[in-house]
């Protein structure tokens, strides 16, 4: 069901490998599925377990580290015959990326609460990477109105700072929790790196 799973270089990850079985009209619940690492560094536990009442039998992969572009592969075998192949696979961290999930434009009252950012790492095929460090800087600046037409535009005063470091899981997920003062009207600065060329950066307000 998830044949891929994509890591980032010199990371060791946990993920979850799933199958499902079928055999035309005959039930397939309680059947043992056999999982087994082909190459690379790659350890199933359990070795052994069974399908589901849907079918699905899983086991837990832990992965890594793996170079850029090397592999780990494994297979799931049942009815001693019946296999199928899964692989994990090394990405270098120039080809790390970050793109925006949810979270972006939030504009709010100062009584209320911002809501996670939620981003994802992903490489050139805008496959998820797990295991990526992504680090997180964030900036409480004073809220103030639009600049003047005419003139220079004040600066605001810097509330509160952070720095963090959050490392992406199997779907290549990050929740970042903003930063913030309550009830307090404020902009709060995300900015977000990992790897090589990974770079997003957003701002959240807190309105009077």
């Amino acid at each position: 069901m998830n044949p891929a799973q994509y890591v980032a270089a010199g990371a060791t990850v946990l993920w979850t490998p799933e199958v499902i079985l079928a055999d035309n009209s005959a039930p397939t619940t309680a059947v043992p599925v056999t999982w087994q690492t082909i190459s690379g560094s790659m350890h199933l536990s359990p070795a052994t377990s069974v399908t589901d009442p849907q079918s699905i039998a899983q086991t837990h992969a832990t992965t890594g580290p793996l170079q850029a572009g090397a592999q780990a592969t494994a297979s799931a075998c049942a009815w001693t015959t019946l296999c199928a192949n899964f692989f994990a696979q090394g990405v270098g961290s120039s080809e790390w990326q970050l793109v925006l999930v949810s979270g972006a434009g939030q504009s709010v009252p100062a009584t209320s609460t911002l809501a996670p950012v939620v981003l994802r790492v992903i490489d050139a095929a805008s496959h998820p990477i797990a295991g990526a460090v992504v680090a997180i800087h964030q900036t409480i600046d004073a809220w103030q109105p639009d600049c003047p037409d005419r003139g220079r535009c004040p600066i605001p005063p810097v509330y509160n700072a952070s720095t963090s470091a959050i490392t992406s899981g199997a779907d290549g997920l990050i929740t970042i929790t903003p930063l913030e003062i309550a009830g307090v009207p404020e902009v709060t600065n995300i900015v977000a790196a990992t790897g090589a060329n990974g770079f997003l950066s957003l701002a959240l307000q807190k309105q009077p």
